[in-house]
């Protein structure tokens, strides 16, 4: 079965807000610049159009990255995104999957929904690992098994589009 993370999470609600405002701050300055003699008209506009031009850029890109999808299957769960990127959880290393809301999720939690401007009661899938995830031997595959690097992340917390149904397919996996 296979369910899709939504496609405006609170990771790049919170990275978009946060890089606007650091391209506004860049945009007053330039324009700062300008009316202190430092650079001519022209200039003054490039800079602009760049300040603009490039968080957006920035923002779409990380944005798109961030769509995929939960793949649950006999071996495990996989996240997959749309760069490539996966990660691979085996049922036995799976300990708890359950939805809780970002309020429940702790202060970090809190403070990206406040940053993404997003209600801290929105409901969201947290995987408790028992062996943590480690990044693979491939260069975009993060995975429970023994191979791999040590890392310190034992828990993950998906926005799936339909969390109840994800956590009770899932739910009839674990052991």
């Amino acid at each position: 079965m296979q369910f899709p993370l939504t496609r405006d999470d609170v990771d790049s609600r919170g990275f978009a807000r946060l890089l606007a405002a650091f391209a506004g701050v860049l945009m007053i300055l330039n324009w700062l610049y300008f009316m202190t003699g430092g650079q001519n008209l022209g200039l003054a506009i490039f800079a602009s159009a760049a300040i603009a031009f490039w968080p957006t850029s920035i923002i779409l890109l990380y944005r798109y990255s961030r769509r995929g999808a939960v793949i649950v299957d006999a071996d495990g769960l996989v996240v997959r995104r749309s760069f490539g990127s996966m990660v691979r959880m085996h049922w036995g290393d799976i300990e708890v999957v359950r939805i809780i809301t970002l309020r429940d999720a702790g202060v970090y939690s809190r403070l990206k929904a406040r940053v993404g401007g997003v209600d801290p009661d929105r409901r969201v899938v947290q995987i408790k690992l028992r062996r943590a995830l480690r990044p693979s031997l491939m260069p975009t595959a993060w995975v429970t098994g023994a191979n791999g690097f040590p890392s310190a992340i034992r828990s993950l917390m998906l926005d799936v589009r339909s969390p109840d149904e994800f956590v009770e397919a899932a739910s009839d996996w674990i052991s």
